[in-house]
């Protein structure tokens, strides 16, 4: 599309907007968040028009053609500048400043000069400023027409009627407008623009209340207007340069789902913006989906809001909308399937896991007793006895279905260093009675010994021998 066209395009949207003519879109606004906010300049220039007291129009009559003729050829021209910030996709806020020269601001000049016989304005100039709020209609269109709303000062040089003397006056009021703005590039824009300035008091405008003071024709109000038609330039000055942000244009998906039905989600995103970029779904029940476009069922009935995000060197732009998950309501229920311990029989000390598989509506909490006076909350606990015995290990999970228990019994016996702290006295051993061979009998108590010694490998044992004196023996034994 050629920029002519594009501006006659324009100039037809700036007329049907000062008309009324244009309605709201019956697409659902979403709203929009972007970061990575870039500064603009706006340079413009055009037409003025004064409304007041100097005005040159006679409001006490009909003009003629010909006065009006006369009239417009007085109209005067202003240089604009303006800087703005945009908030949201949606919204700026700009300063702006306007220098103006407006011809029938003086009194004594042009085709319907007033007959004042005191002083004149010798000035015909005036700065004048702007802080304006805009709100952009259509801000993903190439042709984006734009109403704004704020506040003026304006400042103006003015000659006393009586003293002579000069002096500026300061004025403000509302300030408020509309226009369109037309895209060339993603820096780069053509503005159409007109703004309306009320101000009080009207003698910063012309000068003085000649109405009041002189019993002039004009507009008898404390009050002037101010007017700018113009057409301009706006340039995008932004930290990240050759970065294009990305846009989100829409995003799709069932606005009403059942159940565990699997809901399909997409997107749609501007073409120029640059690249790297992540996407990310949020379905508003906990799940996080990365991509343009996702599947997703929802586990339980209600609204959730689906928020999609784009992110790229530019910024970030959010959309959102809501979607309503129906199906029947399930009764909660809970059931321990399994206690499992990692061994039923330990010894004293020795650590034993327990696992369990408990079945049920979430959330469900879980109590361990393990009947030696010691609890636990968790899942899977862990648990050492110290004193040997028989335990019954208890598991309560609780959830909105009520309580489940189950229970598991452990033994748990002494340890070997217990057993061998237990032992003072290890079997007697005797030789039969004229005999130098162990018979059966004392070779098994003799070798129950051997056992224990070897599993007390730091057990201090004392051995005693002795003989019978009757016994025939080469060795001189001392006599029990």
């Amino acid at each position: 599309m050629s920029i002519i066209k594009k501006i006659s395009q324009a100039f037809l949207l700036l007329l049907l907007v000062h008309g009324g003519a244009m309605g709201q879109s019956a697409t659902q606004v979403v709203e929009q968040t972007r970061n990575g906010k870039s500064l603009y300049v706006k340079l413009m220039g055009g037409l003025n028009v004064y409304g007041g007291d100097t005005d040159g129009i006679p409001h006490y009559k009909k003009i003629s053609l010909v006065e009006l003729g006369d009239y417009l050829k007085s109209i005067g021209y202003s240089g604009r500048i303006e800087v703005g910030l945009p908030i949201t996709k949606r919204f700026d806020v700009a300063l702006a400043g306007e220098y103006g020269h407006y011809p029938n601001i003086e009194p004594n000049e042009g085709p319907f000069a007033l007959p004042f016989s005191q002083g004149k304005i010798s000035d015909e100039k005036r700065l004048h400023l702007d802080l304006l709020g805009r709100f952009n209609i259509l801000p993903d269109n190439s042709i984006n027409p734009f109403v704004q709303l704020g506040g003026n000062l304006t400042f103006g040089k003015t000659t006393d009627i009586v003293t002579s003397a000069k002096s500026t006056k300061l004025g403000f009021g509302p300030s408020g407008g509309f226009g369109v703005d037309v895209k060339v590039s993603d820096k780069l824009s053509v503005v159409l623009e007109n703004n309306h300035a009320l101000v009080f008091p009207d003698i910063a405008v012309d000068g003085a209340d000649y109405a009041t003071q002189l019993g002039s024709s004009g507009d008898d109000q404390d009050h002037d207007w101010l007017s700018f038609y113009g057409i301009g330039a706006k340039l995008k000055i932004g930290s990240g340069t050759g970065c294009s942000p990305i846009d989100v244009l829409q995003i799709n998906g069932p606005r009403s789902i059942n159940l565990n039905e699997e809901g399909k989600f997409t997107s749609t995103l501007n073409t120029t913006s640059s690249l790297p970029a992540e996407y990310y779904w949020d379905f508003g029940d906990g799940t996080v989906v990365q991509g343009m476009n996702a599947t997703h069922k929802f586990a339980k009935p209600g609204t959730y809001t689906i928020t999609f995000s784009a992110t790229n060197c530019g910024g970030t732009d959010v959309e959102s909308f809501p979607v309503t998950v129906t199906g029947p309501t399930t009764q909660p229920s809970l059931s321990i399937v399994s206690l499992t311990p990692s061994m039923t029989s330990a010894k004293v000390g020795e650590v034993i896991r327990f696992n369990s598989e408990v079945r049920g509506t979430a959330p469900i909490s879980y109590r361990w007793n393990f009947g030696d006076g010691s609890t636990s909350n968790t899942t899977t606990p862990t648990h050492a006895y110290s004193a040997a015995g028989t335990y019954t290990v208890i598991l309560e999970a609780q959830n909105a279905a009520g309580i489940d228990r189950r229970m598991q019994t452990i033994e748990i016996t002494k340890s070997a260093v217990d057993a061998c702290d237990a032992i003072t006295e290890l079997n007697s051993v005797y030789f039969a009675f004229g005999s130098s061979q162990l018979d059966a009998n004392a070779q098994s108590r003799l070798m129950e010994n051997v056992d224990v010694l070897k599993g007390c490998s730091n057990l201090n044992i004392r051995i005693n021998g002795y003989a019978d004196h009757l016994e025939p023996n080469e060795m001189t034994i001392t006599q029990r």
